[in-house]
């Protein structure tokens, strides 16, 4: 097994190598939603397409100069359509769908992993061992295999984490493909998050009270929610009928060595590998019913510590005092926790959050929260989004656009994005509300003269930045 990788040929003979030693063909049909009388044009001109890039001279001789394919920098990908502009599509070979995956600058490429290899090692080595110590895998052999068992690959998601101090380092999530679940339609996914009123209650009462605030992170949250037959007891208790679940993995080849190098009961034989898979014990990264497990945990632990929760939001939670006073007070946004509380109760609840779930990260102010920045103040407490409000940027428009002139699709898609940040910044920029809010309603008849508007609004925004504009309790 290679600990080092210093080129991307070494990859490539790696990746090669795991194929070549699968013994296991998966059967898949022919995708025949393509052929549905909406895709026949595309479908023709996609022949057309393929029919000029496959087409070779009647010699044995590599491809031609004028052949696509002998150009420098072609891709040979698995399905290509003619277009103005270079983009890359994914397929489900199953039902035929064709999605786009947006980018992130801060997500690392293949390339990038390379230059920084050792750091990578280290944070994929960290997040197997997460999966080790919460029990969540079980090693299966392909005999094993049975018929009412899903079947999804996982793969690595890697990109900067950025730190409070401002430093970086490398995060890897390790993502099952819940895309691919066969059983997804049949599953309930509802988790929910506290909502703005019940995160500006919760600083709002903690100024009336004189409470501290802090922010808790629960690491690897979906690897320590209920397991699957738990969650179905639950939402059976519910009356909400869930499919039995046993969900198979197929995992990247280097996930097995940092498995067997922390626990000796996942070792299989070198060139083997093609012959195992990980049989998951509980809902894990990717799959559709893992944000559901984590909360209905969460939840079950926070009403055994005796937390009201609130009838208006099931994220809000609260507890009294023998007196009924006000005593303590609790948001959950996924596994980000912000509470309020007399410093005592702070200590003795992260104590048991930690005992119950592990590493717990604890920010006291200032922190962010849910992309807020919240800050003590003499008066109080603010929140704020500078950091964000930085980021936004304005829609590109040609000088020579007129004002009456209708968006077309990719101005449609700018004048979205833009508003999508306004939108998230109105969270404490209650001075933008009724700029967005006109704009919004005329997305589905904008013209480039509202895509200047909104534009002009991002200026505004930008203009007061660093002013600790926002909201003050």
């Amino acid at each position: 097994y290679y600990t080092d990788l210093a080129t991307v040929n070494q990859h490539d003979l790696i990746n090669i190598h795991s194929v070549c030693s699968r013994a296991k063909c998966y059967a898949t049909e022919f995708p025949d939603a393509w052929l549905t009388e909406v895709n026949q044009p595309a479908m023709a001109l996609w022949d057309d397409h393929m029919g000029r890039v496959t087409s070779s001279t009647t010699t044995t001789s590599s491809a031609s100069a004028s052949s696509p394919r002998a150009l420098p920098g072609y891709k040979n990908y698995l399905v290509e359509f003619p277009g103005k502009k270079d983009e890359q599509f994914f397929v489900d070979l199953i039902d035929g769908a064709i999605y786009k995956v947006d980018e992130d600058t801060d997500v690392l490429t293949e390339s990038d992993c390379y230059k920084i290899w050792p750091l990578v090692e280290q944070a994929d080595s960290a997040e197997v061992n997460q999966f080790v110590e919460t029990k969540s895998f079980r090693k299966l052999h392909r005999r094993s295999l049975e018929e009412d068992m899903v079947i999804v690959d996982a793969v690595w998601i890697r990109k900067w984490k950025r730190m409070p101090d401002g430093s970086r380092k490398v995060k890897s999530r390790l993502c099952a493909r819940g895309c691919f679940d066969t059983q997804k339609d049949l599953l309930s996914t509802r988790s929910t998050t506290a909502t703005r009123l019940s995160q500006r209650l919760l600083v709002s009462l903690s100024v009336n009270e004189d409470f501290d605030n802090e922010s808790w992170d629960v690491s690897g949250a979906f690897l320590k929610g209920f397991d699957f037959r738990r969650v179905q007891e639950l939402l059976r208790s519910k009356g909400i009928i869930s499919p039995d679940r046993r969900v198979v993995l197929i995992v990247p080849a280097n996930v097995w060595r940092h498995l067997m190098a922390s626990d000796e009961s996942f070792r299989v034989p070198e060139g083997s590998l093609g012959e195992y898979f990980l049989l998951c014990l509980k809902p894990v990264y990717g799959l559709n019913d893992a944000p559901l497990a984590w909360q209905l945990c969460l939840h079950e632990f926070l009403a055994a510590e005796g937390g009201i929760q609130s009838q208006l939001d099931e994220c809000l939670w609260f507890w009294r005092t023998s007196t009924a006073r006000l005593k303590a007070i609790l948001t959950t946004h996924v596994d980000d926790l912000a509470s309020g509380g007399k410093k005592p109760w702070m200590d003795e609840m992260y104590a048991k959050m930690v005992a119950k779930f592990g590493k717990v990260t604890r920010q006291t102010l200032p922190f962010d929260h849910c992309g807020v920045k919240y800050a003590r103040i003499p008066e109080g407490i603010s929140l704020t989004q500078d950091d964000f409000c930085g980021k936004l940027k304005e829609a590109e428009i040609a000088a020579s656009r007129k004002d009456d002139e209708p968006l077309n699709a990719q101005d449609l898609t700018a004048f979205r994005s833009v508003l999508g940040g306004l939108l998230w910044l109105t969270a404490t920029r209650l001075d933008l509300v009724a700029d967005v809010s006109v704009l919004q309603s005329q997305v589905t008849k904008a013209t480039i003269a509202h895509l200047r508007q909104a534009n002009k609004v991002v200026q505004r925004a930008k203009a007061e930045h660093g002013q600790g504009l926002g909201l003050h309790f």
